[in-house]
């Protein structure tokens, strides 16, 4: 069975500050946007390395076999407006 699936890391710092009070300017995604219709298959922490890993699905990604790490996709670049 194959799956479309891929690897997103972001790190606790970054979820985080998602949600500390405060204003936030708006921001675009410059470089390695997420495909419209990426679902979120599962999310881990790896406490290791001080991340949460994204398990995510779209049709745009290449198939992958059951029991094959799926490839980690670069970080999306976010440029401030």
């Amino acid at each position: 069975m194959t799956r479309r699936l891929q690897r997103l890391w972001i790190t606790d710092v970054f979820l985080l500050d998602l949600f500390r009070a405060g204003e936030r300017p708006a921001y675009e995604v410059k470089q390695h946007a997420l495909p419209t219709d990426v679902e979120l298959v599962h999310v881990r922490f790896d406490p290791a390395y001080e991340r949460v890993e994204l398990l995510i699905s779209s049709a745009t990604f290449p198939e992958v076999e059951e029991g094959v790490l799926p490839p980690l996709l670069p970080a999306p670049v976010y440029r401030r407006l």
